[in-house]
């Protein structure tokens, strides 16, 4: 429980969620939240590892990450439309965090922090 509330006091800080996805506790799951769980679940189903990211400017190392991920663990990183989630960061969230789950209980626990920080040790080195 300490954990998501250090989540939550954090996506606060940064404004990625509302105030309606932070109601932890509550009883019931968010059902935006439950959405992008289930749509994960189905596409691990299907044999489909992938992590989801609105646009966002890239750092210089991003690209060496995504291809780290690609390569060594199977993830395809997919960029979406924010029209095509209405519902916000709560059911890409909800996507993310299950995705996640799922690529650490095969490939290692911490393996997606490794791989990002693998990328920018690699692009420092060659700055």
């Amino acid at each position: 429980m300490r954990i998501l509330t250090c989540i939550g006091a954090l996506a606060v800080a940064l404004g990625s969620v509302s105030a309606d996805d932070l109601k932890g506790g509550s009883g019931t799951a968010s059902p935006a939240r439950l959405k992008g769980m289930k749509a994960a679940v189905a596409d691990i189903e299907k044999g489909t590892l992938r992590r989801r990211e609105f646009l966002l400017p890239d750092p210089a190392w991003f690209g060496t990450y995504t291809a780290l991920l690609k390569t060594e663990c199977g993830v395809v990183w997919e960029t979406v439309d924010p029209e095509n989630y209405k519902n916000g960061r709560a059911e890409l969230d909800g996507y993310n965090d299950v995705m996640r789950a799922e690529v650490e209980h095969r490939h290692g626990k911490g393996v997606l922090d490794r791989l990002r920080k693998q990328a920018q040790d690699d692009w420092e080195r060659r700055r």
